[in-house]
């Protein structure tokens, strides 16, 4: 499958970020609320061990087409949440805080993400 750079190249049209299945930022989830969802619904995944895809916000599994949900989708910055801080510090550190500091370490993200203007990683 070629990929972005060799279609841009080719083209020379550039792909949006956003763009279905090509777009750098396709899977992104920034919203609290989407990145709680899509946490919830990765972990129902996991724990009922599914075959099959199906969590929200998210139509197909990103590595079906060579992405990785692991750093496609949640990411954060000053709209994410508590949700989206808390499966990053699982899913990478296996760090599992009780909720109310899971809530206020949440706040504190996003006001550094706000005050610096960038997106935080991991």
């Amino acid at each position: 499958m070629p990929s972005v750079s060799c279609y841009e190249a080719l083209t020379r049209i550039t792909v949006p970020e956003k763009q279905p299945y090509s777009g750098d930022m396709v899977f992104t989830a920034f919203s609290g609320s989407h990145q709680d969802a899509i946490s919830k619904g990765m972990k129902y995944r996991e724990e009922n061990q599914l075959d099959i895809w199906d969590v929200p916000y998210i139509p197909i599994d990103p590595v079906d087409i060579g992405r990785n949900y692991q750093t496609d989708v949640i990411r954060i910055n000053s709209q994410s949440g508590k949700g989206g801080v808390g499966y990053l510090l699982e899913t990478n550190y296996g760090i599992k805080l009780p909720y109310k500091m899971n809530e206020e370490l949440g706040y504190a993200i996003k006001d550094i993400s706000d005050k610096t203007n960038r997106e935080l990683t991991a």
